[in-house]
């Protein structure tokens, strides 16, 4: 709440909930509201909510009004039926609840738990609907009503049709369209119903601008009002003068309105308690869009016969004609019309009497600028003098000299109003002219402190004095706000304090105290987003500058906060990078970031010490270099995005000579605001050299084994053999029977022999080719087969004689591993061996019918699964197994030759 000064009470401050400032009908409700608290010097500040057309996720639209409202700041506040959302009278009554126990007032709506004033739309509605089918004949009517949840509007829209019907004029459901209060969607609406391409007569429509922006669409087709089509609106606002053709309406006292519901409230605050229900009446103004002429039209009832001025008073007998039409007029100025009116009066009766038209002229023009100049319409200008023109041509011989002095006042309101708008332009332009300038310097505008320093510039040349720019905390209306720009009577004062939510401005550091304000709360968004919001005194007769001057802030600050974020990003990525670098650089292993297609972009320095020949990286060097294949990168990747395995040992060939084996591993990252991939390379060429030196020692064991076999035990077996048939021999004179049984043991011995003698050649295995590994796979085929009597088939594809005989040594343990699997543990009955050779690769592939097993289930690995691993492994190639349980297993190894490297390397 404000606080008070020195030996002075401070003035209320009271609020009013609207949706916009600039729409015609809020501005005249605003306009009366304004005048009241202005005359007795109470602050006024408008709230401009915008329309909430659905619940946010996290707050209903009752609550969102209510953070809007600051509450603590007022001491009463007055509610528009079109606030927040369209006249939703349940939301209407809720937020009241909330708002409990600030005094309130409704406008146009009605609920039992605040006091309120509203329009009777039944007798202005009523008498629109006669005059269209009683007056015109009118038969066919269709409608541009309002949203569903509008109650004030709807209302109107029932009356109409219950007169219809009392009418007996039939009504087309399908002539209905409903839409925006607003002009584009009176457009939008029109072109809809125009679409169908049902006939009709009258488009009635909920309100003024609906029926002008229809007018428009109707222009644009080609259809021409009143000739082809009437339409009527209403309101009676001023759009509906300005029209072409004037627009039929309704007209709503809607000044009065505004007046009331501020004196209701103050009745509230008081503590005198308003009336619960005010109601004011509607009528009708005709104009020409309903197809009604100017000169058809008839203001005031005719005089009758003025039989004699002697026994009463001419000017006093036309006041009693002129008080309907003064009393129609704002309370505002209304004693200032009376006074006038009078004089002009009594200037006339003299101009009657004496033929002296100088004062008569002199007064009307003096009447003329006070309602010209107070943002009246011309059709009020004639209708002032309708009674005069009336009163002469009823007269049986009108005196001449009464008939100049009129013809000049008509003219004089066509020439007062073309100077109103000529001055009107003239300001218009200047004020343009500096939104325009402030419009370009913003554009150039990326700070916010460069804004306000803008914003304090030019904001004094437009008539603003007082100008507050708010931003809530981090960007949530819930949130306490910063004040970022102060400005009161053209002086910046300081921004280094927060508000409260509730809170509007603490008074002691803004504004002068001795002057009422009238100051407007406008949100600041973009999107759906809302960041802040701004005061500022803009006088309601230039909207435009609310709307533009509110999209220029929103603009700037919203470029300033995304600037502010690039820069914060941008700060942050390089930070990343930076730290990334160091990162790397910290780390012994090799690593490089390339782009998509392999380019090195950043290379650590273990990368430029081990795999270059000086520590310097050449510009758009490729990464498959440092590869035998120089299409091996994009093959792992498309490969790796299959199996998602992106880790493999592979040998590496340095820029500095020799051949390395590493284990490769890359991901993806975004570096340099791109794409890429880091590679990094583990060196295990001394894991490598122990491997191959296990496997060397491995293979002179087994050929030391192989040796003994064949130089100890087969001989040895050979001399058995021979004793055992010189045995037999011996026996055969002897006991035939022991002869033979002799006979048997030297054969046994001999085949022990032939299986000690394969077993040794198995072990000593040397140098052997693709033809000869081929070979050795048959003769091992056949001998599972008649050993274990199970069908084991062989087939191979050699065709090139490749003589890497580590390589074909490992695949032939494989194979024979796998089929020794199969036999144990797979209990198969049928096994399949392939293998083949090319130029480039080989492969070796066993398949079986046995038992199998579930990969999935991480069933413990076997000694003989791990070895055969191992060996592809060794190879650089890949073992690949296949199995599901009772489905057989099948296990396959390809290597490639070009990418293999021998042991003895």
């Amino acid at each position: 709440m404000m606080t008070t000064t020195k030996n002075k009470k401070r003035p209320l401050t009271v609020g009013i909930l609207i949706d916009w400032i600039t729409s015609d009908y809020n501005k005249k409700i605003l306009s009366g509201i304004k005048s009241f608290f202005h005359e007795r010097e109470i602050n006024l500040l408008c709230l401009e909510s915008g329309l909430f057309q659905e619940e946010s996720i996290y707050d209903s639209i009752e609550k969102q009004l209510f953070d809007f409202i600051p509450y603590k700041s007022l001491e009463g506040l007055i509610l528009l039926a079109n606030a927040g959302i369209y006249g939703n009278l349940d939301v209407m009554s809720r937020l009241a609840e909330l708002l409990r126990p600030l005094p309130m007032v409704g406008v146009n709506f009605s609920i039992p738990s605040i006091p309120c004033v509203w329009v009777d739309n039944h007798p202005g509605v009523r008498e629109l609907a006669y005059h269209l089918i009683v007056d015109h004949g009118y038969r066919r009517f269709a409608f541009l009503n309002g949203p569903p949840g509008f109650d004030e509007v709807q209302g109107r829209y029932k009356v109409f049709r219950e007169t219809m019907e009392e009418l007996h004029v039939p009504f087309d459901p399908n002539l209905v369209v409903e839409g925006k209060l607003l002009t584009s969607g009176g457009s939008e609406a029109c072109a809809r119903l125009l679409d169908k391409g049902l006939p009709f007569e009258v488009l009635v429509c909920a309100n003024d601008e609906m029926a002008i922006g229809a007018q428009k669409e109707c222009e644009a087709r080609g259809i021409h009002v009143p000739w082809d089509l009437a339409i009527v609106g209403y309101d009676n606002t001023d759009v509906a003068i300005s029209a072409t053709p004037p627009l039929t309406t309704v007209n709503q006292p809607l000044e009065r309105l505004g007046m009331t519901s501020a004196e209701m409230l103050i009745a509230e605050i008081r503590g005198k308690g308003a009336a619960p229900q005010v109601q004011l009446s509607t009528r009708l103004t005709v104009r020409e869009s309903c197809g009604c002429s100017l000169k058809d039209k008839k203001p005031v009832a005719l005089f009758p016969e003025f039989q004699s001025h002697e026994s009463r008073a001419l000017s006093e007998c036309l006041w009693l004609r002129y008080l309907p039409i003064i009393d129609s007029s704002p309370d505002s100025i209304q004693e200032r019309i009376r006074s006038s009116v009078r004089n002009w009066l009594e200037s006339f009766s003299l101009l009657f009497h004496t033929g002296e038209s100088r004062d008569f002229l002199s007064q009307w023009h003096q009447l003329l600028y006070l309602v010209l100049w107070n943002q009246f319409d011309v059709d009020f200008c004639h209708l002032l003098l309708a009674p005069l023109k009336e009163f002469v041509m009823s007269r049986k011989e009108p005196p001449l000299k009464l008939f100049q002095p009129l013809i000049d006042a008509e003219s004089l309101i066509t020439k007062k109003a073309l100077q109103r708008v000529q001055y009107s332009d003239l300001l218009e332009q200047e004020e343009q002219s500096e939104i325009y300038t402030i419009r370009e310097q913003l554009l150039d505008t990326n700070s916010l402190s460069d804004m306000v320093l803008v914003l304090t510039e030019h904001l004094p040349r437009i008539n603003i004095e007082h100008f507050f720019l708010c931003l809530y905390k981090g960007f949530e209306p819930q949130q306490e706000s910063r004040i970022l720009m102060s400005m009161s009577n053209k002086v910046l004062n300081s921004s280094d304090f927060y508000l409260a939510p509730e809170q509007m401005l603490p008074e002691q550091e803004v504004m002068d105290l001795e002057k009422p304000f009238f100051l407007i709360k406008q949100v600041l968004n973009f999107g759906g987003e809302v960041f802040g919001f701004l005061l500022s005194d803009c006088p309601l007769s230039k909207k435009y500058i609310f709307n533009e001057l509110r999209r220029l802030i929103c603009r700037t600050i919203e470029n300033s906060i995304l600037n502010n974020d690039i820069r914060e990003k941008t700060r942050i990525l390089e930070n990343n990078e930076k730290n990334l670098k160091a990162i790397t650089d910290a780390t012994p292993l090799p690593l490089a970031i390339t782009d998509m297609d392999f380019r090195i972009l950043y290379a650590n320095r273990s990368f430029l010490q081990n795999l270059l020949e000086q520590e310097t990286l050449e510009k758009g060097l490729d990464l498959n270099c440092f590869f035998q294949d120089q299409d091996f990168l994009s093959r792992w990747v498309m490969d790796c995005q299959l199996d998602d395995s992106r880790t493999l040992e592979i040998p590496v060939r340095p820029k500095k000579g020799g051949v390395f084996w590493a284990i490769t591993s890359y991901e993806t990252l975004v570096f340099e605001e791109r794409d890429c991939y880091i590679f990094s390379f583990y060196d295990i060429s001394e894991r490598r050299e122990l491997e191959k030196e296990v496997l060397e020692i491995s293979s002179r064991e087994q050929r030391r084994i192989a040796q003994e076999l064949h130089d100890d035990i087969c001989q040895d077996l050979s001399g058995l053999s021979a004793l055992s048939e010189s045995l037999a021999i011996k026996l055969k004179s002897i006991d035939q029977g022991l002869s033979n049984r002799a006979s048997s043991v030297a054969d046994l011995i001999n085949q022990t022999n032939q299986k000690t003698q394969s077993l040794s050649r198995d072990l000593f295995l040397t140098e052997i080719d693709a033809y000869e590994l081929s070979r050795m796979l048959e003769v091992f085929s056949q001998r599972v087969q008649e050993l274990f009597h199970v069908n084991c088939r062989f087939t191979s594809d050699v065709s090139h004689k490749s003589k890497d005989s580590d390589v074909l040594y490992h695949l032939y343990r494989i194979a024979q591993e796998s089929a020794s699997n199969a036999l144990r543990h797979g209990k198969a009955r049928n096994i399949s061996i392939s293998f083949f050779s090319s130029e480039d690769k080989v492969g070796l592939r066993v398949k079986d019918d046995g038992l199998g097993f579930d990969l999935t289930e991480g069933t413990r690995q076997g000694l003989g699964l791990r070895s055969m691993k191992y060996r592809a492994k060794l190879l650089g190639g890949k073992l690949l197994i296949k199995s599901a349980k009772n489905q057989g297993v099948e296990i396959s190894c390809e290597v490639s030759l070009t990418s293999s490297v021998k042991h003895s390397c």
